[in-house]
């Protein structure tokens, strides 16, 4: 995923600056961010205070946590109607399980691309491909549509470009990073274009999906605050773990007095020795005045603690909580785990948010998915006609089953009630019994 001989550097400003930016959502989604927080800590801190905390604190990843709680567009798999060819080869492939994480990616990184092609063994291979990788070109009049790829991709441990474009027929090479031609090596025996469909139109072996319509091929900036406020929120649970360790209880303090030489002794290696003595909250730590002290009654007090850890962790739960809404969501939907907003538990995001995303999400990566099953109809030789796809819905969990079961319930009494006191009749009573009973 992420390994030292880093991919090149686009030419572009603007292409270098998407890149840069959506390499670090990835490292986020992918649990590599570390130096980026450090990083974040030592600007918001300094490098001095820095040194006083111990490795940063990553648990709290709101990007990640709301993002795959989103993703529940897969979690059964969708119903295709196409070939049968076509179908029992998507299953083969994984192609829905899959699709969990590229749905994940996409709206982590606000686009996600799948190359499509046919294994050794003539079934068919996805690969997710990251929009850190892709410089694309669209048509003026379909500029959410690629028409000319290139792609940043590691063979045998040195990066290549595949440079795909269906304008003129269709072309296909693989490019070295100065700009000679390897196809000889890496497309042996192609001399034309591979990729052609029933019709005989060219076709890129590439699916995009996008998280949201915006009318161009990238919208990588989109939900930047979520990103920001993500690493902000990681900062303040380093802080609030290095108050919990270092200033969650009063520090003591004396004027005048010393500790005893007596505890245990021990030498290290250059002879040095140094006098150890255990303290502990169930111990009682014994003094005396100090020999050489500045005279005078000798002082043993305390100071209150210089961080209360409740109140910090209430206040970055709500800090989380605003953050997560940047995500789409409303901050009703957003809940804590153990049913207490202060609590340190992770966000959770309702069923019923879940289903809205799902209603929001849908339209735009069917577009994404019917692209996907054409190119493998094509490479398999299929028609294309007929292909369909439906997704299941997000079910009730047992909380909400039992929720409806209780309104239903109530909804019943309510008529029987009605009917009983004469505000309506057996006919419209009938007619709401059955309603009710028509929509469990």
């Amino acid at each position: 995923m992420f390994t030292d001989q880093f991919p090149p550097v686009p030419k572009d400003p603007a292409e270098f600056k998407r890149w840069e930016h959506t390499r670090l959502r990835r490292r986020m989604l992918y649990g590599a961010w570390e130096k980026d927080l450090d990083a974040r800590v030592r600007l918001q801190i300094g490098n001095v205070r820095r040194e006083a905390y111990s490795s940063p604190d990553m648990s709290s990843n709101i990007l990640r946590s709301v993002v795959s709680q989103l993703s529940v567009l897969y979690d059964t798999p969708p119903f295709v109607t196409g070939p049968p060819l076509l179908v029992a080869s998507v299953d083969a492939a994984g192609l829905w399980s899959l699709m969990c994480r590229v749905q994940r990616d996409t709206l982590g990184l606000r686009e996600m691309l799948l190359r499509v092609d046919i294994a050794n063994d003539g079934g068919l291979t996805f690969r997710p491909v990251f929009p850190d990788l892709v410089i694309a070109e669209s048509y003026p009049d379909r500029p959410g549509e690629p028409i000319a790829i290139r792609e940043a991709r590691q063979r045998n441990g040195r990066w290549t470009w595949d440079v795909l474009d269906i304008r003129d027929g269709g072309s296909y090479r693989v490019l070295a990073m100065d700009g000679s031609d390897l196809s000889g090596e890496y497309l042996p025996g192609v001399t034309s274009y591979p990729y052609i469909d029933q019709a005989g139109r060219p076709y890129l072996p590439y699916s995009m999906f996008h998280a949201a319509e915006s009318a161009t091929l990238w919208d990588a900036y989109e939900a930047r605050e979520l990103v920001e406020g993500s690493l902000n929120c990681a900062v303040l649970w380093s802080f609030f773990a290095h108050c919990t360790r270092a200033a969650s209880w009063p520090q003591r303090y004396a004027v005048g007095v010393e500790v005893p030489a007596a505890g245990y002794y021990d030498e290290d290696s250059d002879g040095v020795g140094r006098t150890e003595v255990v303290t502990d909250p169930a111990t009682v730590l014994m003094l005396r005045a100090a020999e050489d002290g500045i005279g005078g009654q000798p002082m043993v007090g305390q100071w209150q603690p210089g961080a209360d850890p409740a109140v910090l962790q209430e206040a970055i739960a709500a800090y989380e909580r605003r953050v997560a809404t940047y995500a789409g969501i409303s901050g009703s939907s957003i809940l804590r785990k153990s049913g207490d907003p202060r609590s340190g538990y992770a966000l959770s995001v309702s069923r019923e948010a879940q289903r809205e995303a799902q209603r929001r999400y849908e339209p735009m990566f069917r577009r994404g998915d019917l692209a996907t099953l054409r190119i493998c109809a094509a490479l398999l030789g299929l028609s294309s006609e007929g292909i369909a796809i439906e997704y299941a819905g997000v079910p009730l969990s047992i909380e909400e089953q039992k929720e409806r079961r209780e309104a239903r319930a109530a909804e019943r009494a309510e008529i029987i009630q009605a009917l009983d006191a004469g505000l309506i009749d057996r006919t419209e009573a009938a007619n709401r019994y059955r309603r009710v009973t028509e929509n469990e």
